[in-house]
């Protein structure tokens, strides 16, 4: 999908209460695109770069010992930064092919149950993630057959146009050498790369 279809399949998968994981190359824009998602639906944003947290804490929080009333113990977990604190939250879980499995199956409580430890996200929140394709360019910890994989999410191939391609590095790489050399190659190193016109 262009970026104008992968738009409208995130608001349309917000109204039915489903996830989309966008699929897509490095450096296309897909974090640029739910960024945008975001701010057409109105939505506060918040980011989880599933690749670069170090352990399952840096997802589901960190374990806290607490007494209870009678004076005996229980554990309470300190929500994350990425957790929303407040309504109608686009959360972004990027590079989700790229954490480890007890990060994963973190992710996967948070997608299925729009909750952390059991703690439910406010009203009106929801998830986007993206990774890259299954391909050997690209290491990876996902299993992309894998049922529960493919079950919990709305899987979109991100595509832009050569158009839409160059928009988007023109704003990144303004007067940039590597943008001049990409605009005089023209489509064939678009197409060499997965990208269609």
């Amino acid at each position: 999908m262009n970026i104008k279809d992968t738009l409208n399949a995130i608001v349309a998968a917000r109204k039915i209460g489903r996830t989309p994981n966008i699929v897509g190359l490095h450096g296309t824009g897909k974090s640029e695109v739910v960024k945008l998602a975001a701010k057409q639906m109105k939505m506060h944003y918040k980011e989880f770069r599933t690749g670069q947290a170090a352990d399952a804490g840096d997802l589901t929080g960190l374990p806290q010992f607490k007494l209870d009333e009678k004076g005996r113990e229980f554990t309470h977990f300190v929500l994350p930064d990425w957790f929303p604190r407040e309504e109608n939250t686009l959360v972004f879980f990027d590079e989700i092919n790229r954490g480890a499995k007890d990060i994963l199956n973190g992710a996967f409580e948070a997608v299925y149950d729009l909750s952390m430890k059991g703690i439910p996200m406010p009203k009106g929140c929801m998830i986007v993630s993206a990774c890259n394709p299954p391909t050997d360019d690209y290491s990876g910890t996902i299993d992309f057959n894998d049922s529960a994989f493919q079950d919990r999410f709305i899987h979109i191939k991100f595509q832009p146009t050569e158009q839409e391609f160059f928009s988007y590095m023109s704003g990144k790489y303004t007067n940039s050498a590597a943008l001049e050399f990409l605009q005089d190659a023209g489509t064939n190193l678009l197409e060499d790369s997965g990208l269609q016109s």
